[in-house]
């Protein structure tokens, strides 16, 4: 039997993988980005499988897939330990580990590389703008995975992309918390606020202004704030 060695020499031009993802995640943000991106990466390097994690919301220690695919199919719900794993020294060492083969032997404590029938492996870690680790970006293949440059370069890529999208999402998620908090304060206040737009017309008014001014909630937003004035002596 033949062994079967992937490079991306042999699957495709540099060019031609960089256009071949960039077309297939340009027009996705967020879940379906990720999960566009493993799809595309595993297809244009010839792996078996690819997926990008970011740290579970209990534990640094454990990784959660944003997007997993593994022989033609997405895989959800993915979790794992990083202890005795290769994602270890991607995650701990914060650097590339490409692993050409006999990635079982090497770290005989993952029980889902043997499961997955792995030979080969390459990660690489996802890191904030002040070298926090995020999570990572690895793939994995049943067949040895040669380590050639503009593979390399190709793959911290895509794990930069990855990681620009992941510090984006955080920071919306970060916008809304702060404004989750800000609106408990505001309808919890005693004193009356009125949110106003820059034609004065009402946006919101807490319970404590719709009491003082004897508004119904929900039928005063959008009307012009003059009809709550005095009028001039």
């Amino acid at each position: 039997m033949v062994e079967r060695v992937h490079s991306l020499r042999e699957t495709t031009g540099e060019s031609d993988a960089l256009k071949a993802i960039l077309e297939g995640t340009a027009s996705e943000t967020g879940e379906p980005f990720f999960r566009a991106l493993v799809r595309n990466l595993a297809e244009v390097l010839g792996v078996a499988g690819a997926w990008v994690t970011e740290f579970s919301n209990t534990r640094r220690s454990r990784l959660r897939a944003l997007a997993f695919w593994l022989d033609g199919q997405y895989v959800d719900g993915y979790e794992y330990d990083v202890a005795g794993t290769p994602c270890e020294r991607v995650i701990h060492e914060s650097c590339l580990i490409h692993i050409p083969e006999n990635v079982i032997e090497l770290f005989p404590g993952d029980p889902d590389l043997a499961k997955l029938k792995a030979v080969s492996y390459m990660g690489v870690p996802l890191e904030d703008l002040d070298g926090t680790v995020l999570g990572n970006l690895a793939v994995l293949d049943t067949g040895p995975l040669l380590g050639e440059p503009r593979c390399l370069t190709l793959f911290r890529i895509f794990a930069a992309r990855a990681a620009a999208e992941h510090r984006r999402l955080r920071a919306e998620a970060e916008v809304r918390e702060r404004e989750s908090r800000l609106s408990q304060l505001v309808e919890s206040a005693l004193d009356g606020i009125i949110e106003l737009d820059a034609g004065l017309r009402i946006v919101r008014m807490n319970p404590a202004a719709l009491q003082v001014f004897r508004c119904e909630p929900g039928r005063v937003t959008g009307t012009h704030f003059r009809q709550f004035l005095a009028p001039q002596g």
